[in-house]
């Protein structure tokens, strides 16, 4: 582990990989399915799956501003804070 930077303002956003799963899909075995259907658009199950999580979902669309955003605004709550 390296000590942090003081030139860099933390938390901080690095990298990731796949985007998390949305809220109330379940356990690990909930998200898998829920992969599954979304993947395919002729599963019996994918339009009420779209429909409950309010449209399409891409597992590789890591949103990287969204996370970034999100994490600013911790950064800034912690300074109020302070």
């Amino acid at each position: 582990m390296e000590d942090g930077n003081p030139s860099i303002e933390y938390p901080r956003f690095i990298d990731g990989e796949r985007r998390e799963p949305p809220e109330d899909v379940g356990s690990t075995s909930g998200f898998e399915e829920f992969l599954n259907v979304m993947a395919k658009p002729r599963h019996a199950q994918h339009r009420e799956f779209v429909r409950w999580y309010g449209g399409r979902f891409d597992p590789e669309d890591l949103s990287v501003d969204i996370i970034q955003d999100r994490v600013a605004k911790m950064i800034k709550i912690q300074q109020d804070a302070v």
